[in-house]
């Protein structure tokens, strides 16, 4: 156990179980991928995972990390029944290690272990062993069990994306606008005109033209020629030219 990879731990343990990576994704509330990356070195356990494997396999966490037991150190009894970033800070002060120290000998930042203390991230595994060794602990002491952890985060559970609906197309509602009706202005009464009654014309006699003589038509013309000479007689006299 102590010379295999924390992947090759993890999947012999596993099997020693006789468990499936299905069996083991359900008892932590976690997918079958997430197990299977630990095993394939792919990603690693949180926190909370190492203890919760720690009381699934019945070995200690130290076992699981390192491959090897590690002796608790009686002296530190506030690091029982705590939380991670608790129990680090305690150590750390118990054995009267500042923080930037401690990330120096880790070879981090001040603001990782700072991170860590707070419980606003966590150390990996390399990590891990390398604190419980400076701060002279075991990892369980350091990762209490199971029954004081929280449960495992649903953020660590696969997020299935929400199948989408189909957008149904809405049709748009006619509003139909109120027909405005014409005021209708009251009719007057219609009178009787009374029909006129035809009045019958007289009929016009025509006279006939009583019958013209020939002796007749000649009076007539000498006569006509007689107003003409004297017509033009009147006219050469205005004029003054005497008729020769």
């Amino acid at each position: 156990m102590e010379q295999m990879t924390l992947a090759e731990r993890l999947a012999a343990l596993r099997k020693q179980a006789k468990l499936s990576q299905a069996d083991v994704a359900e008892k932590l509330s976690l997918s079958r991928q997430a197990v299977s990356k630990w095993e394939s070195g792919k990603g690693l356990p949180s926190l909370i995972a190492y203890s919760v494997l720690s009381s699934l396999y019945g070995i200690s966490v130290d076992m699981i990390l390192s491959g090897k037991e590690a002796e608790d150190d009686h002296t530190l009894p506030k690091l029982k029944n705590q939380q991670f970033h608790e129990a680090l800070r305690e150590a750390r002060r118990h054995r009267k290690i500042s923080q930037e120290s401690l990330a120096q000998s880790l070879s981090v930042s001040h603001q990782s272990v700072s991170k860590w203390e707070s419980g606003k991230a966590e150390p990996d595994a390399d990590h891990l062993i390398a604190l419980a060794e400076l701060l002279k602990v075991s990892l369980s002491q350091l990762l209490p069990s199971a029954d004081t952890q929280p449960p495992v985060p649903p953020k660590e559970l696969p997020k299935k994306a929400p199948a989408k609906k189909p957008i149904k197309k809405e049709t748009p509602v006619q509003v139909e606008q109120p027909v405005e009706k014409p005021i209708e202005t009251p009719k007057a009464p219609e009178v009787p005109v009374p029909k006129k009654t035809p009045v019958p014309q007289p009929k016009l006699q025509t006279a006939k033209p009583e019958p013209v003589s020939r002796r007749q038509l000649l009076q007539e013309r000498v006569r006509l020629a007689g107003q003409k000479e004297r017509a033009a007689k009147a006219a050469l006299s205005r004029s003054g030219v005497k008729k020769k």
